[in-house]
């Protein structure tokens, strides 16, 4: 075991990129780097983020924080994170989720 393992998520801002973030999460020696998913909030896509992110990374774990379930196709939600993870050479956590924090998220038409 060990220890501890800290983790650091996207803030969307315009004083600093996803890319930055992501690199000096690594270079702060954290675990995981987090990209969060909202449909009712305007974030960015969080496997495009972190296939981007992966490539100027080398060791930081990429995790979907959480990609939703309930408002994606199974086929494309399994084709990105496949895609993602091989860009990242195996670094992908996939969390997966059947909600999202406001109800706009699962409003489907």
């Amino acid at each position: 075991m060990s220890g501890l393992d800290f983790g650091v998520t996207l803030f969307d801002s315009n004083e600093r990129s996803a890319m930055q973030q992501a690199i000096d999460a690594e270079d702060w020696d954290y675990s995981i780097f987090w990209a969060p998913e909202f449909l009712g909030i305007p974030t960015m896509e969080p496997f495009a983020v972190l296939s981007a992110v992966a490539q100027h990374t080398k060791t930081i774990k990429l995790g979907t924080g959480i990609a939703g379930l309930a408002v994606r196709s199974p086929v494309q939600l399994a084709k990105a994170a496949v895609t993602t993870d091989i860009l990242s050479n195996g670094r992908l956590v996939l969390g997966l989720g059947l909600g999202g924090l406001i109800p706009i998220d699962l409003e489907v038409e």
